[in-house]
């Protein structure tokens, strides 16, 4: 089916991109004995939780769904004499009760296993050890000895599938208070895979893209098997490779023009280990008949086939390689690929827009390529990498090539595959011990399986143990984007802050200009600017970055002491990308034998959002929360900010702060935000709301060991902002007694997941249960075979959607309607038992530079549906080379007299695409 007007939109960096992946902390020798340390939280503290002795079935609630991943909670002992122990806190800030499911999987150490707690509406639960609590829910878990797991927590009967978050904050215990870092549980749809086919835009041949998991309701013409719900080309995993495999071609439209010249190939992982190819080279003419059909017009060798034997199955992995395939309009290519076996998946179906294709289209489930920067193995720190399969879709197989990052004497190592179970953690401590370089970078290559990845590094400080969390970089992420942020740089007092930039592109030079933004700098725009290059795989690691600025004589940059603060903006020419530009920052301070700070990453701007929420905030004689806010604008009216925020033990407002006013690409924190808001507030969330102004913000939250400065051990633990997701969808739809297709509009924001769900069996959801983003729901009806209308319920992002399907009963306005348009042209239709079964009008519409004209009849699907005394239908004509929609409504005055009107939203006329508002037309008509 052919789809326009997908505009890209960049993911909302205030959110999720400002920790893009799962994320933990781990410093761990596994075979050690804890150290003598009391871990176990206050008896009362864990009273106050919602506690079940036993784990309980989960509760048959109604609402939205969310499944956030947890990389991993533990208690468990670190180098000595270090003890980590996991915080955990649960967030439901809507307005319902929601059920909340566990699923603990350990590690190391014994006790895998579910339970279930509830959380009600607007309540946020802080647990001091999750292990222990774990424990107190019924989870098997050993009394003692180091025990760590990864967790999933499976929120149901949520308001919002986006109302529902979890973070974790994992320290040890220092001479002057805790330690540690933070991280937040990730939506099991926002881990990394591979990347999917473009919806609109181009489909490249430099790169490699998973086949879609499944397309319901497209169907291709006869010999093809109908069409699988699989889970693309895993679907062919551990059968036999021997036999004929069919690939069937077919092109939804009667215009477009194309070919796979080359022919295709596919490429076999066996046991043995070895690839193995084999391929047609065959021309295939897409579509051979050029006619179009509802079912799609079948290529000129349908199907073109590969006969395959000699092989050792079953098969572990399969790649298949589209050669030379062109067409000029790629989003009506159906690709449906049958084995030998039986099985079958939609291989192409609804991608690549309207985008001409022309090149090597290869098609790969385990494709993903991630990497870590600002690794190190020296007297000052140590970093730790982990891994984890979070799937059930089978093994993962990772290649690991580690980089010292060295302009000049450039070295790489490649480290043994590591291979994970579904559900496996595993860490590789002192990631660069054995490799020789004190610093360096990771390129992380999933080269099988087809689940998804959770990857993170931390590095921890010699002397305290304090932990900076690494979030992984997706260098797809910055494609065309030329300016990358990052939040914070400051030298005040005893903290600095070191930069990392690191280029993981093999090939191309990044040239960057760096634009350090401080109210304490004297130069135009309160604006410090340097230039460096970053050769392929260079690293840059400055140690202190005023100082930097201060070396190189940067304009404006007055003596240390001066206490600057502020956002640093990365920024490329016109015409280059920041894609492959690793970059962070990590600010600390002196404390203990070594020094505790807190590491964030650089995000892209964005001005998708206008509202986001941060989680976990404390205030208490043990923390403090700071909460900071970056304004993105380069429009000299400051940008103005509210935040509200809400009480976790009541789900109450507590206070909140108006009129924040942040001037151009600056940089603004709220300390101990809490006391100034609501003082009392012990545990809280808060919603950050952008008042005036479009352009994007970041903000974010940094929970501090110490009820205020100087007190204990002042670490901080980094707390990212998460997109506030804002869904619409209509409250109802009507059908016709016959049943059919149909569907409803969701508004959402990009990175906002959701789920849908029919209450009735008469109605299922074909668009697929689960999405993200702004999108069509599809779902298709039984015929009523009963005279009485019937109703059910369509739950989609929470949402319900009530759908009434009319009764098989005669209408008030059956029967054969003819009139005249105000062109003085026909226009006719029938209605059988309430229900529009054909339509036929003649058109002379122009839009833009499109044109459609000639006399039409269709027999719409759905068949639009007389309510009351009024007709509302949407539908398309196919002809010149193209075809339009149509938008038609008429009203009965009388039951055999209407009258309406009819407009031309699209029209579709060769490669071109007119898209307006055609004028309207109006129209009588009647029936003998």
């Amino acid at each position: 089916m052919r789809k326009l007007n997908r505009a890209a939109v960049l993911p909302v960096l205030v959110a999720t991109s400002l920790l893009a992946g799962p994320e933990p902390p781990l410093d761990l020798r596994f075979d050690e004995r804890p150290a003598a340390v009391d871990t176990k939280p206050d008896p009362a503290e864990l009273a106050a939780a919602p506690v079940h002795s036993e784990p309980l079935a989960p509760q048959a609630l109604t609402g939205a769904s969310a499944s956030l991943f947890v990389p991993i909670v533990l208690s468990s002992a670190g180098v000595p004499p270090s003890f980590f122990t996991s915080e955990l806190t649960l967030t439901n800030r809507g307005e319902k009760d929601a059920s909340v499911d566990l699923t603990y999987t350990a590690a190391f150490g014994d006790g895998t296993g579910t339970a279930h707690t509830t959380l009600a509406a607007g309540r946020q639960l802080t647990v001091p050890d999750a292990i222990e609590w774990l424990r107190s829910l019924g989870v098997p878990l050993p009394a003692s000895g180091n025990r760590g797991g990864t967790l999933l927590v499976r929120f149901s009967g949520l308001a919002s599938p986006s109302d529902g978050a979890v973070s974790v904050r994992t320290t040890t215990s220092v001479a002057e208070g805790r330690a540690g870092l933070a991280y937040a549980g990730t939506n099991l749809r926002a881990l990394p895979r591979a990347p999917a086919l473009p919806d609109s835009g181009s489909i490249s041949s430099l790169e490699t893209f998973r086949a879609p998991d499944s397309a319901p309701g497209e169907t291709l013409p006869s010999p093809a098997p109908a069409t699988a719900p699989g889970a693309g080309l895993s679907t062919f995993e551990g059968q036999d490779p021997n036999g004929t495999w069919s690939l069937y071609l077919a092109d939804d439209a009667s215009s477009d023009a194309g070919a796979l010249d080359r022919g295709w190939c596919l490429v076999f992982t066996l046991p043995s280990g070895s690839p193995a190819e084999r391929c047609s080279d065959t021309r295939v003419v897409i579509p051979g008949t050029g006619t179009g059909a509802t079912g799609g017009a079948p290529a000129s060798l349908y199907p073109t086939t590969i006969s395959v034997s000699g092989l050792t199955g079953p098969i572990q992995k399969l790649v298949v390689k589209l050669k030379g395939l062109s067409h000029s309009y790629p989003d009506d290519i159906d690709a449906l690929l049958a084995g030998p076996g039986g099985r079958n998946a939609m291989i192409l179906s609804d991608v690549g827009g309207g985008t001409d294709v022309f090149g090597d289209v290869t098609l790969d489930d385990a494709a993903l390529t991630l990497y870590l920067g600002g690794l190190r193995q020296d007297d000052r720190d140590r970093t730790n990498v982990a891994f984890v399969n979070p799937g059930t879709e089978g093994d993962v197989v990772l290649k690991l090539t580690v980089h010292n990052g060295s302009k000049t004497a450039p070295q790489t190592r490649v480290l043994p595959d590591e291979r994970l179970a579904p559900g496996q953690f595993k860490q590789l401590s002192g990631l660069l011990a054995g490799t020789g370089f004190t610093s360096g970078w990771l390129k992380v290559e999933k080269t099988l399986g087809s689940a998804p990845l959770v990857l993170y590094a931390v590095t921890n400080d010699q002397g305290t143990s304090d932990g900076s969390y690494v979030p992984p970089y997706d260098a797809r992420a910055a494609r065309g984007l030329r300016e990358l942020v990052i939040p914070a740089v400051v030298e005040s007092g005893a903290f600095t802050s070191e930069v990392v930039l690191t280029n993981v592109n093999s090939l191309s030079t990044l040239q960057l200009t760096l634009s350090f933004v401080s109210e304490k700098i004297t130069a135009s725009s309160q604006t410090a600017t340097t230039t460096l290059s970053l050769a392929p795989g260079e690293q840059l690691v400055i140690p202190s970055f005023v100082q930097y600025l201060r070396d190189r004589g940067v304009t404006g940059v007055g003596p240390a002491g001066t206490g600057f603060a502020g956002p640093l903006f990365l920024s490329v020419s016109s015409g280059s990308s920041v894609e492959g530009l690793f970059a962070g920052a990590r600010t600390s301070a002196p404390g203990g034998a070594g020094r505790y700070g807190v590491f964030y990453p650089a995000v892209p701007p964005d001005t998708s959002g206008g509202a986001v929420w941060v989680h976990g905030l404390q205030q208490d004689a043990q923390n403090r929360t700071n909460l900071a806010l970056v304004n993105l604008s380069t429009s000299a009216t400051p940008q103005q900010f509210k935040v509200d925020f809400f009480d976790g033990a009541t789900g109450l407002p507590a206070g909140s702060i108006s009129s924040i006013s942040v001037p151009a690409r600056s940089w603004l924190q709220i300390g101990t935000v809490l006391s100034q808001a609501n003082p009392g507030t012990a545990n809280a969330y808060a919603k950050v709301t952008r008042t005036t102004g479009s352009s994007g913000f970041v903000a974010y939250a940094v929970l501090n060991d110490g009820a205020g400065p100087g007190q204990r051990s002042g670490d901080g633990a980094f707390l990212p902002a998460e997109r506030d997701c804002a869904y619409s969808i209509p409250a109802s739809r009507t059908h016709g007694w016959s049943g059919g297709p149909g569907s409803a509009s969701l508004t959402a924001g990009t990175g906002c997941f959701w789920d849908a769900r029919s209450d009735v069996s008469w109605m299922s959801v074909t668009s697929g249960p689960d999405g993200s983003g702004g999108a069509t729901v599809s779902y298709r009806l039984d015929a009523n075979s009963s005279a009485q209308q019937r109703t059910g319920m369509l739950e989609v992002a929470g949402r319900a959607v009530t759908v009434t399907q009319l009764g098989n009963s005669p209408g008030t306005y059956d029967g054969v309607w003819t009139g005249t348009t105000s062109q003085s042209r026909p226009i006719g239709f029938t209605i059988d038992r309430n229900e529009v079964t054909s339509l036929s009008l003649s058109l002379n519409v122009t839009l833009g530079q499109c044109r459609v004209e000639g006399a039409f009849t269709v027999e719409p699907s759905p068949r639009p549906v007389v309510v009351g005394n009024a007709l509302s239908a949407s539908f398309s004509v196919a002809g010149q080379g193209g075809g339009a929609s149509i938008s038609l409504t008429s009203t009965f005055s009388a039951p055999k007299s209407t009258s309406g009107s009819f407009s031309v939203p699209l029209i579709i006329a060769g490669s071109s695409v007119c898209i307006g508002f055609g004028s309207g037309v109006s129209f009588t008509a009647t029936r003998p």
